[in-house]
């Protein structure tokens, strides 16, 4: 089914999607089928860890790497993960409690508190999205 819909892709297709976590998709990727990753990392060993890999693997298919910070609640968090992934490009999304309390009522974080900073936030992932596209 996959081989379909890419056969059925214009060459101005634009595809945005939400993989399972980890890098199980992107191992399967050959050069030149993506353009961008969005890595998400949060400020724990773990979470880095896998995000490296990630990295790795777009890396070796020639895609742009996107970083998004996820949860950060001090400039120490900040601090650790631009000390993890230096000289490449990060988007920092706060530890917003809007974003969880939508998240309880089923509703859309844009939705539930449109001026919130995690909506904020994801606003500027899709600018530096667009940014990279110009470069």
């Amino acid at each position: 089914m996959l081989r379909e819909f890419e056969q059925s892709l214009g060459s101005d297709t634009v595809v945005i999607a939400d993989l399972e976590a980890g890098i199980g998709t992107l191992t399967r990727l050959q050069e030149g089928q993506i353009d961008r990753v969005i890595v998400v990392s949060e400020p724990s060993v773990k979470s880095v860890q896998a995000a490296t890999r990630a990295i790795e693997q777009a890396d070796r298919v020639g895609a742009h790497v996107l970083i998004v910070a996820n949860r950060i609640k001090s400039d120490d968090d900040r601090q650790y993960l631009e000390d993890s992934f230096p000289h490449r490009h990060m988007v920092v999304v706060p530890d917003d409690e809007t974003i969880t309390d939508a998240d309880r009522l089923g509703r859309a974080p844009l939705d539930h508190s449109p001026e919130g900073l995690g909506v904020q936030a994801i606003g500027a992932v899709a600018t530096a999205l667009v940014r990279q596209e110009s470069t």
